[in-house]
């Protein structure tokens, strides 16, 4: 059983992994080729306190994860979302010159943030692969229960990167 989870678990971290950045670089390529500029890059600093902020990050992770119910296409779907506006800010600020600013004031967070949502993503992905391979429901009570350390993962690394955004 174990060899199950472990064979899923690397097509699961290929697939998430592509999707985002596959989003990232296909933002990047279009706004730099046409060079679309929306001029300069400002930072709402007002997105309300860290509970908000950590709040509508975990719904969205919910959502994420409950993508797997619907064949994984709400979880790609968002996945290339989040990895195309990571692209199209980023594209932006290289444009703008603003490129140190943007990471100045994304990195801190994202670099708890994107984790988060990816392991969530990869685990919503597993679920879809215990529906697909039409396995027991115990299968999937034992799936939560191996990976209930990495959904706990994601969870602080979610509320962490919510701590600093809502500084």
């Amino acid at each position: 059983m174990e060899k199950y989870f472990i064979f899923f678990n690397k097509h699961a971290i290929k697939i998430a992994l592509s999707i985002y950045l596959f989003g990232m670089a296909f933002a990047l390529m279009v706004f730099l080729i046409l060079n679309i500029d929306f001029g300069e890059i400002t930072f709402n600093n007002d997105i309300g306190s860290f509970f908000d902020i950590f709040i509508h990050n975990l719904k969205v992770q919910m959502f994420i994860f409950m993508g797997a119910l619907l064949f994984g296409i709400p979880t790609t779907i968002l996945l290339f979302i989040n990895g195309f506006a990571i692209g199209m800010t980023v594209a932006q600020a290289i444009i703008s010159g603003n490129l140190t600013k943007l990471l100045l004031n994304i990195l801190p967070h994202g670099i708890f943030e994107i984790p988060g949502f990816l392991i969530i993503s990869i685990l919503s992905y597993q679920v879809l692969s215990i529906f697909i391979k039409g396995k027991k429901l115990k299968n999937l009570f034992e799936f939560f229960n191996k990976k209930k350390c990495l959904f706990l993962l994601s969870f602080i690394l979610t509320f962490i990167a919510a701590i600093i955004e809502g500084i």
